[in-house]
């Protein structure tokens, strides 16, 4: 259904890059973030920047091949993800764990993780959600 390459740095992740692609893989392949491409058919890949570069006619590649194709992008510090504007990354939306986008775009469907505030338009004016192990424990009005 969707592609996300997540960016990191240099060619070996850090361990907070490990930690933020172990969480992307478990938002978009599941609680086993096996994979890369489970039944639901997301794709979870992880490239260094590290070896994009640039020939004298300005056209981007990742080390020796093309640059790949996806739908969105993703980097755990701000800054290393190749420029939006460059192809084929040009228009492609920046995922972000904290707020994912609803990649299966159901329109009764959401994509919610823990801690998150979500507006109400009931009494509460807010409802904060704790999820562990892949379910919903708790729903807090406010």
């Amino acid at each position: 259904m969707s592609k996300v390459i997540i960016f990191t740095a240099g060619a070996v992740p850090t361990a907070d890059e490990k930690t933020f692609i172990e969480r992307v893989k478990r938002q978009l392949l599941g609680p086993a973030g096996s994979g890369p491409i489970p039944s639901n058919g997301h794709e979870v890949v992880v490239r260094s920047a590290f070896g994009i570069t640039a020939d004298s006619d300005g056209n981007m590649a990742y080390g020796s091949g093309l640059l790949e194709t996806c739908d969105y992008i993703a980097e755990e510090s701000a800054g290393v993800a190749p420029d939006a504007a460059s192809f084929p990354y040009n228009g492609k939306t920046l995922y972000d764990p904290a707020a994912p986008p609803n990649l299966n775009g159901e329109a009764t469907q959401a994509v919610v993780v823990d801690g998150q505030v979500i507006p109400t338009t009931g009494a509460a004016a807010t409802v904060t959600l704790t999820i562990a192990g892949g379910v919903i424990t708790a729903a807090v009005a406010a």
